[in-house]
């Protein structure tokens, strides 16, 4: 049971990313968070088995998916911006960095700070 358990949360993670019904990109930080909560569910809180799975799926975000777009989609999603991810460090820096790739010139730069301070 714990074996299908821990896979169908892996599973789960697939079909949203595969799914035609929304785009995923906005809830890729959350549907990954919510398998890795799910895991460590499954594994009844002990950190040994735990760490197994959420450093599996941690190799694999950092090495192919984490890119400061993601982060910046995630934190201007309101879904996540209202939830726990708002206070998110990677999401902000993230975001930072995304804007500073967007916006060369820094007085630009400042204004888009503050609008995104008025958008919070």
């Amino acid at each position: 049971m714990f074996c299908f358990s821990t896979i169908l949360s892996l599973v789960y993670v697939l079909r949203e990313v595969n799914s035609d019904a929304r785009p995923s990109t906005p809830f890729l930080y959350d549907i990954l968070d919510t398998a890795k909560e799910k895991i460590r569910d499954v594994c009844g809180g002990n950190k040994r088995k735990y760490f197994l799975y959420r450093n599996l799926i941690d190799q694999r975000w950092t090495g192919m998916l984490h890119r400061p777009l993601h982060a910046t989609v995630c934190f201007l999603n309101p879904r996540c911006f209202y939830s726990e991810f708002s206070n998110d460090v990677e999401l902000r820096r993230g975001l930072r960095e995304c804007m500073q790739r967007m916006i060369p010139d820094i007085h630009d730069y400042a204004q888009a700070d503050v609008e995104l301070d008025n958008y919070k």
